[in-house]
């Protein structure tokens, strides 16, 4: 994170935004497109690596990367209150986080205490 770009090798500040948002949009239709991730991606939920990573006890299941993570019918629904607070394309970073019903069409278990 601390490397940066060539120019020649940088993607313009509106083309860094435009992935995130498409990102977030994944989320909601989830039908991602290969072109919008790099293999080096990671995701994170909840403060856990959840992509290439054989422990993720947070969405489970196989290694799985960001691309594959999003495909199918994970169990969240659309993503709302995004907020895009860093987009750097000096350094080809952009980062983002939103607030989504996480479990979408499922029925929550009765809380104990």
């Amino acid at each position: 994170m601390t490397t940066i770009e060539r120019p020649e090798k940088r993607m313009p500040r509106a083309e860094l935004k435009a992935t995130i948002e498409r990102y977030f949009q994944t989320l909601t239709s989830h039908k991602p497109s290969i072109s919008d991730f790099d293999d080096r991606c990671d995701r994170y939920h909840s403060g856990q690596r959840v992509t290439n990573s054989p422990r993720n006890s947070v969405e489970g299941g196989s290694v799985v990367t960001c691309f594959t993570s999003l495909a199918g019918n994970p169990p969240w629904g659309p993503a709302t209150d995004i907020h895009i607070p860093l987009v750097d394309p000096e350094h080809g970073i952009v980062a983002g986080r939103h607030q989504g019903d996480e479990f979408a069409g499922m029925t929550p278990a009765p809380a104990t205490v």
